[in-house]
């Protein structure tokens, strides 16, 4: 997220704070606003709106699936991680799987590298990232330890089958 703007006095921290809260209920009167959230400018608003949809899995599906996947290529990689997870749980998983493959392209470091292997691993796309992908980021790199870590684990696990 945008450091400076959420540390201004003009960021609404109420207003986030409200609809993280309304986002983990878990209940589905709350879809409206949460599709409507996943529609905001801001991507912080849009993130907690797919992350609402994720909480309510498949009873976000009929409603809320065209909502979500236009996340898919939202600007912000939280946001399009966090839509991915919830296409997931709404039950269109091979799409998830190849939006979370497809995010591997874009350069990921500090938490997004995080929440990547977490999603990675929450829609099931781990044996599907590609060798290729696991050589280039396997090389020694202070920018991101924590994602050659992961890609050492999974080459291990993969010499170990």
């Amino acid at each position: 997220y945008e450091q400076g703007r959420v540390r201004s006095e003009q960021f609404d921290y109420s207003k986030i704070l409200d609809l993280a809260f309304l986002a983990s209920e878990g209940d589905v009167v709350n879809l409206p606003t949460l599709l409507e959230a996943c529609r905001d400018a801001d991507p912080i608003v849009r993130y907690w709106g797919a992350m609402g949809c994720n909480v309510l899995g498949e009873a976000a599906a009929s409603e809320g699936a065209g909502d979500i996947r236009k996340l898919l290529s939202d600007s912000q990689p939280a946001v399009r991680l966090v839509a991915t997870a919830a296409m997931y749980a709404i039950g269109y998983r091979d799409e998830a799987k190849s939006a979370a493959i497809a995010e591997l392209e874009h350069e990921q470091d500090g938490p997004e590298s995080i929440m990547l292997i977490n999603t990675l691993a929450r829609v099931d796309a781990i044996d599907d990232i590609q060798e290729d992908w696991l050589n280039r980021k396997a090389k020694p790199t202070k920018k991101n330890e924590y994602l050659r870590r992961f890609v050492e684990r999974v080459k291990l696990e993969r010499a170990e089958r």
